[in-house]
């Protein structure tokens, strides 16, 4: 299927009443430049829809995968995770149980159970478009003689307000579970 396909049907089973869909791509044959092969999901809700891709981790023990990733995305939303965060976590925790499974006697074996993905390598990075995720996204360098260090992150104007009065030069605000139309108000009031 093509990128423009599996968007559309996801937009379809959204409006069948679904909360949010995520729609697997592990299968696909996608690449990024450097030609390391790239395993990309497509995730819709009602306030974003975003292609989540991770390295493709080549090893054929992958048994469980489709399993583990919706228990996975359970667990975090019932400790409170909201949707898409549950899903790039889950993602993760799946991306390295496959790096790590092993084969236990006949057929694939069972992908490894880790616990919390302590290698970066297996968060994925989420883009727009399907062809965007072919690159996978760095966090900028700091230039030389520039301060780099810790920012903080806050879930309030009021909270913004605090750090910047405290000194604080760049600030995250962020808000989760809310209308994309109240954050915009949010960081307006922010920057005022």
């Amino acid at each position: 299927r093509t990128p423009t396909a599996v968007e559309a049907a996801g937009a379809e089973l959204l409006r069948t009443g679904c909360g949010a869909v995520l729609i697997k791509g592990g299968h696909t044959k996608a690449r990024e430049a450097s030609g390391a092969a790239v395993a990309q999901d497509y995730f819709c809700s009602a306030d974003i829809c975003c292609w989540l891709s991770s390295a493709r981790v080549e090893n054929e023990n992958t048994h469980g995968t489709g399993c583990t990733l919706s228990a996975c995305i359970a667990a975090f939303v019932a400790q409170g995770e909201p949707m898409l965060d549950a899903v790039v976590l889950a993602k993760a925790y799946v991306t390295r149980g496959i790096q790590l499974a092993t084969r236990l006697g006949k057929g694939p074996g069972p992908v490894a159970h880790t616990g919390w993905p302590a290698d970066a390598k297996a968060m994925p990075w989420i883009t727009r478009t399907c062809d965007e995720g072919i690159v996978r996204t760095q966090f900028a360098r700091c230039s030389d003689g520039a301060a780099c260090g810790v920012v903080p992150i806050v879930d309030s104007v009021e909270g913004v307000q605090q750090v910047v009065s405290a000194g604080a030069k760049d600030v995250q605000l962020r808000v989760k579970n809310v209308p994309a139309s109240t954050v915009l108000e949010m960081v307006s009031h922010a920057q005022e």
